[in-house]
């Protein structure tokens, strides 16, 4: 495309500095074709950098790893068609290198910072299943309820907690409140073993005192633990021998037998059918059935207990009947 001239070395014209200069000239004629092919390929370099740059704002979007490797393989195949020199080709590479690094340190820093997110509501809910675990070791029922109530207010107040977490979360939440609710019925249940256990002392002691034995009798009911104070108000008429006999006695015994599903003396057979037939009388003219309800059992129970001087047969019957009692609570 260029062609020197031949120079006449006997002249003065052919000289070093024209040498050069038309040297310069052929470098130059030369050089602009690979010139111009090597700015092409900074060009799609650049390019390809800024469509990196470009996906760090969506670093999280689904098909973002899938346009990155698209960019890569890109890269790739300029790099083999359209070589630079090495400086300006490591240059670059290290640039769009830098880039895609940045995507997926965006990516990693979004996960995390979601993750952290989720672990804190996923905390929130663990601290009250703690809370509420720690309930089930309690021993006040009273203590238990307003435990459970303040639980489940910030249970339902606490952020919701991850998909993956959340079904296991709450299935520990159930089975810790199913804990504690099972505590508050062992407590319960333990409290009425202790009650009707003091019962059953209140009317042995009674039993002694009324046969005339001699004892420190004032010091043993004052020693009474677990007797409730409507039971004790009650039995303490008889105790104190201000108790009079009740003709419906036998009516209280009679029922709560039928209540405890418990046989009757045969002698008394007559009085329980007799007993049957008014309460359904007394049904029908209601119109409402007739049931027996925690309350009448336990009031029946206790006059019945504070019946003063019972015989044999009645504190037989009354001691199957408590046994009863004790049993179901």
């Amino acid at each position: 495309a260029y062609e020197i001239k031949e120079c006449d070395w006997s002249s003065d014209v052919c000289s070093s500095d024209l040498i050069t200069r038309q040297f310069d000239l052929a470098v130059v004629a030369l050089e602009s074709p690979l010139k111009g092919v090597h700015d092409d390929a900074r060009g799609q370099r650049h390019k390809l950098i800024a469509s990196a740059k470009d996906l760090v704002a969506n670093a999280m979007a689904r098909d973002t790893v899938d346009k990155v490797r698209k960019l890569q393989t890109q890269w790739q195949g300029v790099a083999k068609t359209l070589p630079l020199p090495r400086r300006d080709e490591n240059a670059l590479w290290m640039e769009f290198k830098t880039a895609t690094d940045g995507i997926f340190a965006a990516r990693d820093a979004a996960r995390a910072a979601s993750q952290a997110e989720a672990n804190a509501k996923a905390a929130e809910r663990a601290a009250v299943i703690d809370t509420v675990s720690a309930l089930a070791r309690d021993d006040n029922a009273a203590d238990i309820k307003r435990g459970l109530a303040e639980a489940d207010k910030a249970w339902r107040a606490a952020p919701e907690a991850p998909r993956p977490q959340a079904a296991k979360l709450d299935a520990r939440y159930r089975a810790a409140r199913d804990a504690a609710t099972k505590r508050i019925a062992e407590i319960a249940a333990k409290a009425s073993q202790a009650r009707h256990e003091a019962l059953a002392a209140a009317m042995a002691l009674c039993d002694e005192r009324e046969s005339g034995a001699e004892g420190d009798w004032d010091a043993k009911w004052s020693a009474l633990t677990h007797l409730p104070d409507a039971w004790r108000g009650k039995l303490e008429a008889r105790y104190k021998g201000a108790a009079n006999a009740d003709k419906a006695f036998g009516d209280w015994l009679l029922n709560l037998e039928v209540a405890c599903s418990l046989e009757s003396p045969p002698e008394f057979q007559a009085a329980r059918q007799q007993l049957k037939i008014r309460a359904l009388k007394t049904a029908m003219e209601g119109r409402q059935p007739a049931v027996t309800t925690p309350a009448d059992l336990e009031r029946w129970l206790i006059d019945a207990a504070a019946q003063p001087r019972p015989d044999t047969v009645a504190r037989e019957r009354l001691a199957k009947i408590l046994a009863v009692v004790k049993r179901r609570a």
